[in-house]
């Protein structure tokens, strides 16, 4: 038992000394921290920091170690060490950092790695770029250049300098002059850069050095073709593209990105039958497969060719019936060329691909347009929808689609699968409450809506408050909004929403007091949302009397003399008190108060608050839509020009506004005009006015052909036809005296009137139309023809204060022997 006892002792002495050592010993141990510090001295870049901030985190704080550095710089102000511990420190706090390392390299501007790290957090790009020069500058060995390298060409390409990157590249191969990669990036980089006879000598290099990498060596043969197509030299390109297909691996997935590159160059040149004929030879139709049916049928069709390229599909569909796409195109042109058969190769492509949503949709909507296969679309929707029951897109596109078969039910059970699906996405609550609401399943659709109150989000509550009160269910919008303000009760739009459920549900007290809440928290903020908060206390007030429970107290009052309104006559009375003597927010609730009541006061009380706030865009558009209500057009015009101006981002919604304003100027004129003549505002100009009846009386002169004078004499009537147009019937008593000779005729003639322009006093018009005179008189009249047509043009003066017309009247004779012209000046006046 001795060694028994032996052990025991051993192991009790070896615990007091390890006890004894964990007492003694300090986890922070100063001599290490200074060793640490030491090394940070001669490198500040080494790992060591890492160690100390471990250190300092577990057993001090970091914030310490930064002081203790911070009263080290303070004896040493250009210490670089010292500097560049705390830019590491500090990499956190991005400006702070940048500080820093710009002091350690001014210090030390021979630190590569410093200005490597300065480049990394640096954000402007051609800051970066600089700094990354400046490391690969002084970098200290191959790796460090290396590393700095690939930096300063990110940061070359975010700065738009191409000359930096192919230089970058240049040193990079010097590094490496055998690796083929570097070779092909730069190649890529110079025809980025449009340098494309550059990037053909880069890429021949890769393709050299890059023999046993496959892929690489046919990117950089695609990317030489590419570069001879950027040079305008097709022939070229594609002779190259065609070479890389002879040397490319059969399995290599690039082949497939080289034939459409060989289609769209002679596409662009117009030369789709060349790229048929070349395809056509390289592929034996023997050897074909689905992929190059497929390309060729595209081919066809491009071309025209469309039996061609029906043949080539239905050949690609043979050979890969789950090939969807060409599916697609094979049942488009079957609707083109044989309808009969669309249907059923729809169908066949349907059985094979029953997972496609798409292509089943499609079918079910072919099934739709004949009455008789209505069950057979739906039938396909439902198989749909058990394949894919929990596939939201699909649920979504058949809401979409029953909705424009107004199948209502249907869209109703999507509707209530998406919601079910994804439970927190309020979108889809909100939509079925209103489909429900669409359907008048009123108690279904608050059920709906109730949903999005179960959201857990800092939103929902009061967007449930909102849609209840769009649907005036005041009640619930009461609940909701009170569940927003116990969530937030700093959102000044769910206490004015509480206070408009509260006024409509008859609480007149409670929407007053959370009107007022909501108007303390917007102050005399500006935006749309203080002016409804305001608009809503002003109207709670004025209803706060206007509902009594007790119709014996309201005779009371009444009999009384007391105004029932008065709350808010009190409130007005303290609100015009405060406005006078500087508070903005008493003058914000004055203009909410006199637009409800549309007031005469509002435009002054407007001018008045512009003028203290005269940075208010809101109210600033206010004041100019209150003047063009007065018609003082020019004045509104300049408030927005101000705006405009002031806020350029708003310079689009301010030009609407000029564009209204012009139109009121214009309909302000017209008014005018209507005033002036005494008309109704629902009657036309003078020259369109309906059924004006009136007599002329004229006197003139031949001025060709004859020598003769006329008298005129005409009764006519006007139909108006449009604003500022006319149809004119008159008949005339006309009497001519040529050298003794009398002759007299009747003539009826027609015209068509048309305003030319209008001033405040005065409208001219312009009327043409045919004149026919039935002559007769006294004397030989061999030179007259006893019925003549003739073309009347006229330009008349109508003044608006008189029912009188001025006119001068061009008389074109057209088949009369002698073809003479006379001028006539003609005097009216009308019944209007």
């Amino acid at each position: 038992m001795r060694w028994v006892v032996v052990v025991t002792i051993c192991l009790l002495c070896a615990s007091a000394r390890a006890d004894d050592w964990g007492v003694r010993r300090n986890p922070f141990d100063p001599v290490v921290v200074g060793r640490y510090k030491a090394i940070l001295a001669r490198d500040p870049h080494d790992v060591a920091l890492g160690r100390l901030l471990a250190l300092y985190q577990r057993h001090r704080t970091v914030g310490q170690l930064d002081l203790e550095y911070r009263a080290r710089l303070e004896g040493a102000q250009n210490d670089w060490a010292t500097l560049v511990v705390l830019a590491r420190m500090a990499r956190a706090n991005r400006p702070a950092a940048i500080a820093l390392w710009d002091r350690a390299l001014a210090a030390n501007p021979a630190d590569g790695r410093g200005w490597l790290a300065l480049g990394e957090i640096t954000l402007e790009p051609k800051a970066a770029r600089t700094a990354f020069q400046h490391a690969v500058t002084h970098a200290r060995s191959p790796a460090a250049k290396r590393a700095a390298l690939v930096k300063l060409i990110g940061a070359a390409r975010s700065a738009n300098d191409p000359k930096t990157v192919d230089a970058a590249y240049a040193d990079l191969i010097a590094l490496a002059p055998k690796d083929g990669q570097l070779w092909l990036d730069r190649g890529s980089a110079q025809l980025a850069a449009n340098q494309a006879a550059l990037a053909i000598d880069s890429f021949i290099k890769a393709e050299s050095l890059l023999a046993r990498d496959p892929e690489r060596r046919v990117t950089a043969m695609i990317n030489r073709g590419v570069a001879l197509e950027r040079m305008g030299r097709i022939d070229d390109a594609i002779a190259q593209w065609v070479t890389t297909l002879d040397k490319a691996p059969r399995t290599s997935y690039l082949r497939r990105e080289i034939v459409p590159r060989i289609i769209e160059a002679e596409r662009k040149r117009g030369q789709l039958a060349a790229a048929t004929e070349l395809l056509e030879k390289r592929w034996p139709e023997r050897a074909r497969g689905h992929y190059e049916w497929d390309i060729l049928g595209d081919l066809y069709r491009d071309r025209a060719a469309d039996e061609r390229a029906l043949v080539a599909y239905q050949r690609a569909v043979a050979k890969a019936p789950t090939e969807v796409e060409t599916q697609r195109k094979l049942i488009k042109l079957l609707d083109k060329l044989k309808p009969s058969r669309a249907l059923a190769q729809h169908e066949a492509a349907a059985r094979i691909a029953p997972g496609d949503a798409n292509l089943q949709i499609d079918l079910a909507k072919r099934y739709r347009e004949n009455e008789q296969d209505r069950d057979k679309a739906m039938a396909t929707l439902d198989r749909l929808t058990k394949r894919v029951p929990k596939d939201v897109g699909v649920h979504l596109a058949l809401i979409d689609l029953y909705a424009q078969w107004d199948e209502r039910d249907r869209e109703l059970a999507e509707r209530e699968v998406v919601a079910n699906l994804e439970p927190n996405e309020a979108d889809h609550a909100v939509a079925l409450g209103e489909a429900y609401w669409r359907a008048e399943h009123r108690a279904k659709a608050i059920a709906a809506w109730q949903r999005v109150g179960k959201i857990k989000s800092a939103t929902t509550p009061l967007r449930l408050a909102e849609i209840f009160a769009m649907h005036s269910i005041w009640d619930q919008a009461a609940v909701a909004y009170t569940s927003a303000i116990e969530l937030d009760g700093t959102k000044p739009e769910a206490w004015r929403g509480r206070a408009r459920a509260n006024a409509e549900l008859g609480r007149n007290a409670a929407a007053v007091s959370d009107a007022k809440r909501g108007v303390a928290l917007i102050g005399v903020a500006p935006d749309a949302e203080g002016s409804r908060t305001r608009f809503e206390l002003v109207r709670a007030l004025g209803r706060f009397d206007e509902k009594w429970q007790d119709s014996e107290e309201l005779l009371r009052r009444r009999r009384a003399s007391t105004p029932a309104n008065e709350k808010l006559i009190t409130a007005l009375g303290r609100w015009r008190f405060a406005f006078q003597r500087g508070d903005i927010a008493a003058g914000y609730l004055l203009v909410a108060h006199h637009a409800r009541i549309q007031s005469h006061q509002h435009h002054d009380t407007l001018v008045e608050l512009y003028r203290r706030v005269p940075t208010d865009d809101g109210l600033g558009v206010a004041l100019a839509r209150s003047f063009s209500k007065r018609k003082e057009f020019v004045r509104a015009r300049i408030e927005l020009a101000v705006i405009a101006k002031r806020t350029p981002k708003r310079a689009t919604y301010i030009a609407g506004l000029v564009e209204q304003v012009d139109a009121d100027e214009k309909r302000g004129v017209e008014e005018v005009f209507r005033e002036e003549e005494g008309r109704k505002p629902t009657s036309k100009d003078i020259v369109g006015e309906e059924r004006r009846l009136g007599f002329r009386f004229g006197v003139g002169v031949d001025i060709a052909g004859t020598s003769s004078a006329l008298l005129d004499f005409g009764i006519m009537r006007m139909w108006g036809i449009d604003d500022g147009a006319a149809f004119i019937a008159r008949l005339d008593y006309t009497q001519r005296d040529d050298e003794g000779d009398q002759v007299n005729a009747f003539a009826p003639a027609f015209a068509v009137s048309k305003r030319l322009f209008a001033t405040r006093r005065l409208e001219f018009a312009g009327a043409i139309g045919p004149r026919f005179e039935f002559r007769y008189g006294y004397g030989p009249m061999s030179a007259w023809n006893r019925v003549n047509v003739s073309a009347d043009v006229a330009l008349e003066l109508l003044p608006r204060a008189l029912p009188a017309t001025l006119g001068v009247r061009l008389q074109q004779a057209l088949t009369d022997d002698v073809r003479g012209t006379a001028v006539i000046v003609e005097l009216g006046f009308e019944v209007r």
